[in-house]
């Protein structure tokens, strides 16, 4: 029942073979809308997968994630979610097992997500319905086609993310000052962003961590628009 619900969030994961710099390679995006029940958006990601997790169902497994710790940031605790990709209904189900390590691993934390949620209910639907969710996955596909090369002389160090679980350099993990908790910059900014938007002065994602966010730890991911935001909401 479509009615229990305060909000509508459509998500995609997506994968593609792109030419970058002549060559044939595999990149993923993922896709978020959040909606309220007339579809006027609330709050959008668009983010790129990187890392060995390029297979569909683990890209649109992340997607999902994604949208639920987004929901999750918005403290609202009611949602119907939009997905298009069969197979993904299937293991949350329990009718198909997981039999992958990394996939089962996914499932779970989806699981787990959900039961944050005091309503959730899952819709199929097709594939013109995610529109919106889709464009926000191509655009992060795109992003990463149009970066420039990297030097294959630097050996960078990978760390997961505990939010996304994407594979992340180093360079890109941002660690609260106060409890040490660590998650990459992409998680960090869209949670400072939700907390913002709120009027809510931002703290550590870990759940039951109360530490609020030091503004100059933050400008490493932040623009200057959000710092001068978070200034106001901490002064």
């Amino acid at each position: 029942n479509v009615e229990g619900a305060s909000v509508r969030v459509y998500f995609k994961g997506l994968v593609s073979e792109e030419t970058v710099r002549g060559e044939k390679v595999l990149l993923a995006g993922i896709g978020v809308a959040v909606c309220d029940l007339t579809d006027n958006l609330i709050f959008e990601v668009s983010k790129s997968v990187v890392g060995n997790g390029t297979s569909k169902i683990v890209v649109e497994l992340k997607a999902l994630i994604e949208a639920f710790n987004a929901v999750i940031a918005l403290d609202l605790t009611r949602v119907s979610y939009y997905g298009d990709y069969y197979p993904l209904f299937q293991f949350l189900s329990g009718i198909w097992p997981a039999k992958q390590p990394k996939i089962g691993m996914l499932v779970n934390q989806v699981n787990l997500l959900q039961r944050k949620f005091e309503y959730c209910s899952p819709r199929l639907v097709a594939r013109h319905d995610l529109k919106f969710a889709l464009k926000l996955a191509r655009d992060a596909i795109v992003s990463q086609s149009n970066r420039p090369a990297e030097s294959s002389s630097v050996n960078s160090l990978n760390e997961t993310c505990v939010i996304c679980l994407e594979d992340t350099d180093h360079s890109q993990i941002f660690s609260v000052d106060a409890c040490q908790h660590m998650y990459c910059f992409s998680c960090m900014k869209q949670q400072v962003e939700v907390k913002l938007l709120h009027g809510m002065v931002p703290k550590c994602p870990h759940e039951g961590c109360k530490n609020e966010l030091l503004i100059d730890s933050c400008r490493k991911f932040l623009t200057s628009k959000l710092i001068e935001t978070c200034n106001k909401q901490q002064s």
